[in-house]
């Protein structure tokens, strides 16, 4: 039973290990992502323009389903109070 224990704390040890290096490879990660932005604004004012432009052809294309939606809905409603 102690070498199960044993066992138990080194795959502990090794867990933590590992959980160190993640943290500071996303630590240098994000360091390096800040220098890259500080360094080249124009690429994050583009990046920031194209998130906005793919949110507005979304928001376009709920909107267009909406009108196709709301058009079906009125003729039915009309044919309804209308029969012919």
């Amino acid at each position: 039973m102690k070498k199960e224990t044993i066992e138990e704390l080194t795959f502990a040890q090794q867990l933590k290990q590992q959980a160190t290096a993640a943290g500071h490879y996303t630590v240098n990660l994000v360091k390096q992502t800040v220098q890259y932005a500080i360094d080249h604004p124009e690429d994050v004012m583009l990046l920031i323009a194209t998130i906005a432009l793919v949110d507005m052809e979304s928001s376009l294309d709920g909107i267009e389903d909406s009108i196709e939606t709301s058009a079906t809905v009125d003729i039915l409603n009309y044919m309804d109070e209308n029969p012919a």
